[in-house]
């Protein structure tokens, strides 16, 4: 039940996530943040569930809990790639290994973490006090990679995107190094939601 209530939503969210996230007109209009306003969003809405998840006492709660959490899980990580793909293409195909290297570390880290941590934490402090650190920390994180474009609004405007010759990657002005340490960040951070998501229906 917990399978099919978290990892079905997921499957049909995502490919309709990467549909717009790879708009370029929807992209447009949420210049400055682009494909972080998805990530950013679907980070807030994930803590809330985590949040919820802990103060769920019925089968019927935890269903709706994990059907939301699974939605969110795809709309977050889907635009993550998007976004490694684009620093590939800026900095040439020679990064195809170590952005994908990144991907992969980063994804093992956010899946290790929380299988090792959450338990000894959940059995200090309780079921939803862990519950409520972890969305805590997706909110923390959600606010972190919010900083940078939120300063290129204030200092550039929308005009940040007024070259259309440009990727959006480009066109956004975004730092690479600080794009790319941002998201991998954030992967982390939403694939340990997402384990938390796992293992709080388990629990």
């Amino acid at each position: 039940l917990v399978f099919i209530s978290y990892f079905v939503p997921d499957i049909v969210v995502s490919p309709i996530a990467g549909k717009y996230t790879s708009s370029q007109s929807v992209l447009d209009k949420l210049a400055p943040f682009g494909r972080f306003t998805f990530i950013i969003v679907a980070s807030v809405l994930l803590a809330v569930a985590v949040a919820c998840l802990g103060v769920t006492t019925s089968i019927a709660g935890l269903v709706v809990n994990l059907v939301f959490g699974g939605m969110l899980g795809g709309v977050a990580v889907v635009p993550i790639l998007s976004i490694m793909g684009e620093h590939v293409e800026r900095m040439g195909g020679d990064a195809y290994a170590k952005v994908y290297a990144l991907f992969n570390i980063a994804f093992s880290v956010g899946v290790i973490i929380v299988p090792t941590i959450v338990p000894p934490i959940m059995s200090a402090i309780g079921f939803a006090a862990t519950m409520g650190v972890i969305s805590a920390i997706l909110v923390l994180g959600a606010i972190i990679l919010a900083v940078h474009p939120t300063r290129m609004l204030m200092k550039h405007g929308r005009a940040a995107s007024a070259k259309p010759t440009l990727p959006i990657y480009m066109r956004n002005k975004y730092d690479s190094s600080t794009d790319i340490l941002n998201v991998i960040i954030m992967l982390i951070l939403s694939t340990m939601g997402e384990q938390t998501e796992r293992i709080g229906g388990d629990a």
